[in-house]
């Protein structure tokens, strides 16, 4: 889409709601892939070499979530994406995808929660936090900080892209 604002504008003005699904996942082919090796923002293997992830779109590398660095940064890049007219945004992540050897089932459940709450803290912030955010795939076990978790609900009007 060479103008995503203007396209949403234009879909918001026949009633239609539009949402995107968010992960944790960038490719190694864009640009930022490097800004975040560069950055030590990558969840890396027990050699200290970036994970690369097969994914439906290719290899993808894992945002480190549990590094407030790549935290913030990711933050950043998802505002950009929901500050175009995002209704709503989708928190979504195969845990597959998290088969580090050598990181603890801690690992994973602080992983997803830190990445709902950033899904949800940038929802919020661009939406209000009425109906900002859903929470699919993307939980940990054991805990009760956050209480969007483990919500899956189906929204027949909105349109789902992906993003990273």
């Amino acid at each position: 889409f060479p103008d995503p604002a203007k396209f949403i504008r234009k879909l918001h003005d026949k009633g239609i709601m539009i949402g995107i699904s968010l992960s944790p996942y960038i490719s190694d082919t864009v640009p930022e892939y490097i800004e975040c090796v560069d950055n030590d923002y990558l969840v890396k293997d027990d050699d200290g070499n970036p994970i690369l992830a097969e994914y439906e779109g290719g290899a993808m590398g894992i945002v480190n979530v549990m590094n407030q660095s790549a935290r913030n940064w990711l933050r950043l890049k998802f505002d950009s994406v929901l500050n175009i007219g995002l209704d709503l945004a989708e928190a979504d992540f195969k845990y597959v995808m998290l088969n580090v050897p050598g990181k603890s089932a801690a690992f994973h459940n602080c992983f997803a929660t830190t990445f709902n709450s950033i899904v949800k803290d940038c929802a919020s912030r661009c939406n209000g936090s009425a109906n900002d955010s859903i929470i699919k795939n993307s939980t940990g076990a054991g805990d009760s900080i956050s209480p969007y978790r483990n919500i899956y609900i189906y929204i027949p009007y909105y349109i789902f892209y992906p993003y990273c």
